[in-house]
């Protein structure tokens, strides 16, 4: 009998060669969000969609679970698996031990979690040695499972509060490392939250100077600590898997520059940008920086999916299959039934 560390070794390196073989030639890949059924009431399979619409590999899943990823390799399948600024601390849980902190220091969540029941709603600050020791301690478990790769979800950290309008975070360390990075406008933890509560309360149209610099100071110091923490994240890793890849949820596209420290993108893509010229426009991009790019609707409109698959077969790029993925603005997924999806294979 093969000792199940060898065992599990000997799979890790079958996929990662399985993957390097199928970036070969363009194919379809299934995202199963997250392994089907989920409960006794889910009507659909994961199992069955991987033997019905036969994926060249798997993106974009969440799980740990050994029994699902052996499924995976039973079936020669290479699966990255993903995570995000929620990974849990402990117990599956998000504590506050390692997170953002507002301006007002409360526990930092993305506007459009706030109504979800989840275990893990709270995001992990780049800046605390706590959430940097627990997010690089997730990506080797998960490299350790076989996966070929990690897709980081929200890769924003930080940078997701200036997004919000709420500069950044505030947390003790990110404070304290801010006036290292620019001590120019206060020596002090107390000076900088005083600055930043004034820049809140300002009118927009009317902040004195010092006020809107020091904003740009600050939210400039959470961008570059986002883009070093991923950096340093993955160079950690890759000393370990120096055949990793690491991908990213690059919505509708987009490559600024913490999102360039990943290999590849997987993009929910919005209805107006799904055609020709511009489907044209945002692949040239990726190429251009060397990265893969993955797309796929968030509509709930067929015609997407469709105009989205004639456009990966024509152009030889890889297909996301329209099954299990978001829909913008609603609680249900799309799923696209398997003989449709024949169908669209081989409309021209």
């Amino acid at each position: 009998m093969v000792p199940r560390v060898v065992s599990s070794l000997f799979a890790g390196i079958y996929i990662l060669l399985s993957w390097s073989f199928a970036q070969e030639e363009a194919g379809f890949v299934l995202s199963s969000r997250w392994f089907h059924p989920r409960h006794s009431q889910d009507k659909v399979s994961t199992v069955e969609a991987i033997e019905k619409f036969h994926p060249k590999r798997i993106d974009w899943t969440y799980t740990t679970d050994d029994k699902v990823l052996e499924l995976y390799r039973k079936r020669g399948i290479p699966y990255s698996l993903t995570m995000n600024p929620m990974v849990p601390d402990s117990a599956e849980y998000t504590t506050q031990k390692g997170r953002m902190r507002t301006l007002e220091q409360e526990l930092y969540v993305a506007p459009w979690m706030r109504k979800w029941k989840i275990k893990t709603p709270y995001w992990g600050c780049v800046n605390n040695p706590d959430f940097q020791s627990t997010f690089l301690n997730r990506g080797k478990e998960l490299l350790r499972k076989g996966a070929y790769g990690i897709m980081v979800d929200d890769p924003d950290f930080n940078i997701r509060l200036k997004l919000d309008q709420g500069i950044g975070c505030f947390c003790h360390h990110c404070i304290s490392d801010f006036l290292r990075f620019d001590s120019s406008f206060s020596d002090s933890e107390d000076g900088i939250m005083t600055l930043a509560k004034k820049v809140l309360k300002a009118n927009p149209e009317k902040t004195e100077t010092y006020l809107l610099e020091f904003r740009k100071s600050y939210e400039a110091f959470q961008e570059r600590a986002v883009i070093d923490f991923l950096a340093n994240w993955k160079q950690t890793l890759l000393k370990e898997f120096p055949k990793a890849k690491f991908l990213t949820n690059n919505y509708n596209g987009q490559w600024k520059e913490h999102h360039q420290v990943f290999d590849g993108g997987i993009a929910e893509l919005n209805e107006h940008l799904i055609e020709e010229k511009k489907l044209n426009e945002l692949y040239h991009t990726a190429d251009s920086l060397g990265k893969t790019q993955l797309f796929g609707s968030n509509s709930q409109q067929e015609k997407y999916h469709r105009i989205l698959m004639k456009y990966g077969m024509e152009h030889k790029r890889d297909v996301l299959i329209p099954w299990d993925v978001y829909v913008k603005g609603s609680t249900n997924r799309f799923y696209i039934d398997y003989q449709k999806f024949e169908q669209l294979k081989h409309e021209r």
